[in-house]
């Protein structure tokens, strides 16, 4: 079960993709292994303890349990970052220097440890800095900039810098690195170590926010009232922290929980997205059992969007800046009839929905018909069009792109996907609206599926009149000069 779902996993990560899998002692070693077989050994980032249950399992026969683990693996390793963890409660004393930007201690920018020149040749340059202009530069700009090189190390050796030049122009830009004066006429080059920029992350997790029973049990309680819905939910916090390691907060960042329990990971994405600004979106999976999905899963998450109470009458506000989603997959029938082929556009264009993030169904509210296409909106300006294949297709995008240009509070171009044919030809129908549309293939997943079941435009033979076959030659005639067309250009 583990093994396909983890093939699956690795299938869905993109190029800088990370996967968490959260697991205790019992199965470690079974799932390292098939861990390391699937992501590859030299694609394993991290195996960090997560101290979980500071007092221990009491019901642990010889060690009482207090941690489980998280491994973190890379779809490649190469492209990945581990980001810092936010340092929200920093010791003033251990950052005793400030600036315009944040509280900083000094760190030296020559490089410590056994690295020398002969190690890192690139890494030894001058560094010049003007002391009437406070300016610190590459190049020396002026006959009064006096330059610092690298100290010399006890054993004689000489020391490089930490990073290369293209490291410390960004520093400069900075504003990272500041001159210090250790005797008269002496100086050293130091980095400013921010207490903003966050502790990297350790391979040990102690903090009391990840209690999986205090900031796991009774918060789930909390949100329901004190009922018990759910065994052993995770600590918030820590997934709070195991995506902010593995995520930055821009728009793009997706994240996907196939075991979503009671749905600690959405809730955790809106509460971190809330604490940075950021825009990440979860999708979460399970397969229902006891009906965890509509009570537990979505309704605790549809709580923290709303806000709650607590049993003790406290009020919770909610995470208002986000909108909540559930689907129930099944299976669309296979054989070709037009019930299935409704049923197939149908599940879809909810996925296209998904995909667009355009959920509010205006179709009919347009003046459209439902079997005809779909309109949906966000409700701030952005539009989703999606054509459904049927013999009124063409005054349907006649009457589209009449629609669209009368579009009032348009914010960006309309998503436009066709499930009648292919996009050069979908374009050709949306000529008197091209300046305001963005056509885009059906996803790859979508395409094969629907091409699989039903050949466009491939009706009932039996049932076929003769204007429909000039309809369709007509159509591949297009398609084939069209395609010519192509060939000659490329």
């Amino acid at each position: 079960m583990m093994n396909k779902r983890l093939k699956l996993a690795r299938n869905l990560l993109n190029e800088t993709g990370i996967i968490i899998i959260a697991i205790d002692n019992y199965e470690l070693f079974t799932l390292g292994m098939l861990g390391d077989e699937i992501f590859y050994e030299n694609n394993r980032i991290g195996v960090v303890a997560v101290r979980n249950n500071p007092p221990g399992r009491s019901i642990s026969k010889y060690f009482a349990t207090s941690h489980e683990y998280y491994l973190f693996y890379a779809k490649n390793k190469k492209n990945v970052i581990i980001y810092n963890i936010p340092n929200k409660k920093f010791n003033v004393n251990d950052y005793p220097f400030q600036d315009a930007v944040s509280h900083y201690r000094r760190k030296s920018l020559s490089m410590r440890g056994h690295s020398s020149l002969e190690d890192r040749p690139g890494n030894y340059f001058p560094i010049y800095f003007n002391p009437k202009k406070n300016t610190i530069t590459l190049e020396k700009e002026s006959e009064s900039d006096l330059f610092v090189l690298p100290h010399i190390q006890k054993n004689g050796k000489q020391r490089v810098w930490d990073y290369p030049k293209d490291s410390i122009q960004k520093l400069i830009d900075n504003n990272d690195i500041e001159i210090v004066e250790e005797k008269k006429g002496k100086f050293k080059l130091c980095k400013k170590d921010r207490a903003t920029k966050g502790i990297i992350p350790k391979s040990l997790w102690t903090d009391a926010k990840y209690d999986s029973s205090a900031y796991g049990a009774v918060l789930l309680k909390n949100i329901f009232n004190n009922n018990k819905l759910f065994d052993y939910p995770k600590s918030l916090y820590a997934v709070i922290d195991a995506i902010t390691v593995s995520s930055e907060k821009k728009h793009n960042t997706y994240i996907l929980d196939f075991f979503a329990g009671s749905g600690t990971t959405l809730h955790a994405t809106m509460q971190l997205n809330a604490e940075d600004g950021g825009t990440r979106q979860c999708i979460l999976v399970t397969n229902n059992e006891n009906n965890i999905a509509e009570e537990v899963c979505y309704e605790r998450n549809k709580r923290v969007i709303n806000g709650y109470s607590k049993p003790n009458g406290e009020k919770v506000e909610g995470l208002k800046n986000n909108n909540l989603r559930y689907f129930k997959t099944e299976f669309v029938p296979g054989n070709r009839s037009e019930k299935n082929k409704r049923l197939l556009t149908s599940c879809s264009t909810a996925l296209l929905q998904i995909k667009e993030d355009c959920y509010t169904d205006i179709t009919e509210q347009a003046g459209f018909k439902e079997d005809l296409c779909c309109i949906s909106t966000n409700g701030k300006g952005k539009y989703l069009i999606i054509v459904y294949h049927s013999r009124k297709q063409k005054e349907t995008s006649i009457k589209l792109c009449e629609y669209i240009n009368h579009i009032s509070d348009l914010s960006k171009k309309v998503r436009l996907y066709s499930f009648c044919y292919d996009l050069d030809l979908l374009l050709l129908d949306f000529e008197e609206a091209k300046e305001r549309i963005d056509a885009a293939p059906l996803p790859g997943a979508i395409y094969k599926a629907y091409k699989k079941i039903f050949k466009v435009l491939d009706l009932d033979e039996k049932k076929v009149t003769e204007n429909q076959v000039k309809e369709k030659k007509s159509v591949n005639e297009k398609e084939n000069e069209l395609f010519k067309a192509t060939k000659v250009k490329k």
